[in-house]
């Protein structure tokens, strides 16, 4: 589907223009003759009014701006803008399409004017993305969690293109393992502090066997004890006492006396203060104890985020080889597009940076056509700064490209002119609405 004619009034800076459309139709005159601008009414016409990229599409003075294309399958694309805004109607003679704008979409795509030299001045990174993102590539949402780690990750918009979605997935799996590296080496560095404060030979599994109340139990027996002898101490001295006072009891002052001293004999003072050293002792075990655990554990974290990591890394290098994966499946719409094993974009296996100025030119034309709809039309603008080889390259591919029609501007010393002829007859426009 073509264009064979192409009318705009009051459109831009245009006052008046008619004229045939070829092929490959070369629009030439100096700078601020229209050639953009006729450029941008045909995207504007096809688009709507967003894709002519401009704020103000009514000449100054107008009242109203039309463009009017010709294809030639009969069929007549009529913009017109007013202050009010713009309308379009698509039509075969009286037969109008309904939904027209929608239609437009559906066959002429995204329509957009096309600069050869903006893509060929991409470094070879921002070409690359460009051409990736050509690729029909699909990755269900349970892939997507799967490279994730087995979750959505909540940083990541995982609607998009999979290319740019799995760039924000490694992002993403790259912080997460920045962040666990850092908390195992944190508790790395814990545990190896702690252990640092242990005495040398401590054994943790003797300290953790015993109970401290224990120890507080034998101490306080062997303290009630000593209590106890210190009261009979007192007792033998009072019956003494009455034995020497109290005749009458002397006798039972005496068995009582020799109960005593039978027990006495029988038991002998315990040593409290190495009681007490060991209570003490216990009590310092028990808080080295303390730390041995905390260290134990901070070293299994560590253990652990470790192995997280890894995993995370395991993770990351699936996530970078999954782009040529999707690739080494999906069809191409450029001829030798492909991936190899370093991650890097050829086009017949060699790099992006390596390929001639026609082959360049080549793929800048692929690259535009691989945006295009069905209809075939490509709006290129600045031809003029290709150098000479690379802009007869350009004319070249495109005249062989029967496929698709090229409108493409060329800064000229002369006046606005186009490659095909002008036609002055068979005025579509009828009369004013």
């Amino acid at each position: 589907m073509k264009i064979v004619k192409l009318r705009i009034e009051q459109y831009l800076g245009i006052e008046e223009l008619e004229t045939e459309v070829g092929q490959l139709a070369l629009i030439e005159g100096g700078t601020g003759a229209g050639k953009t601008s006729i450029l941008d009414a045909i995207a504007g016409a096809i688009g709507g009014d967003k894709a002519a990229g401009r704020p103000r599409l009514m000449r100054d003075g107008a009242d109203k701006a039309v463009v009017l294309i010709t294809l030639d399958n009969g069929l007549t694309i009529r913009r017109t803008v007013t202050a009010a805004g713009s309308r379009v109607e698509v039509a075969h003679g009286d037969r109008k399409i309904e939904k027209p704008q929608a239609w437009l979409q559906q066959v002429f795509g995204p329509l957009d004017v096309f600069e050869p030299v903006t893509w060929l001045n991409k470094n070879e990174k921002a070409q690359a993305e460009d051409l990736l993102m050509l690729l029909p590539l699909e990755v269900s949402q349970e892939r997507y969690a799967e490279l994730s780690g087995g979750i959505l990750l909540p940083d990541v918009e995982y609607d998009g293109h999979p290319l740019a979605v799995l760039g924000k997935i490694e992002k993403a799996l790259y912080v997460w393992r920045t962040a666990v590296n850092a908390e195992a080496k944190g508790a790395a560095a814990t545990a190896t502090e702690v252990r640092s404060g242990i005495p040398e030979g401590f054994d943790a599994k003797a300290v953790r066997g015993v109970e401290l109340r224990e120890k507080f139990d034998e101490l306080r027996d062997a303290q009630a004890h000593n209590a106890q002898m210190e009261g009979e101490q007192r007792r033998l001295a009072k019956c003494e006492a009455l034995m020497a006072d109290l005749a009458a009891q002397l006798d039972r002052a005496a068995n009582e006396a020799e109960m005593v001293r039978d027990w006495l004999a029988e038991n002998s003072p315990e040593d409290t203060a190495a009681l007490e050293e060991a209570v003490a002792t216990f009590e310092e075990q028990k808080r080295v104890l303390g730390q041995f655990d905390y260290a134990t554990e901070r070293a299994f974290i560590a253990r652990a985020k470790g192995g997280e990591a890894e995993a995370l890394t395991a993770l990351i290098e699936t996530v970078r080889g999954e782009p040529a994966r999707l690739l080494s499946t999906a069809p191409s719409p450029v001829e030798g597009l492909s991936v190899d094993e370093t991650g890097t974009v050829t086009i017949g296996g060699r790099p992006l940076g390596n390929l001639s100025g026609g082959e360049r030119v080549r793929l800048a034309l692929q690259v535009a056509k691989a945006r295009q709809g069905s209809a075939g039309l490509m709006l290129v603008d600045g031809l003029e700064q290709l150098d000479a080889d690379l802009r007869a390259e350009f004319l070249a591919q495109a005249e062989a490209d029967e496929e698709t029609q090229y409108l493409v501007t060329l800064v000229t010393s002369g006046p606005l002119s186009f490659a095909s002829p002008v036609a002055t007859s068979n005025d579509p426009f009828g009369e004013d609405e």
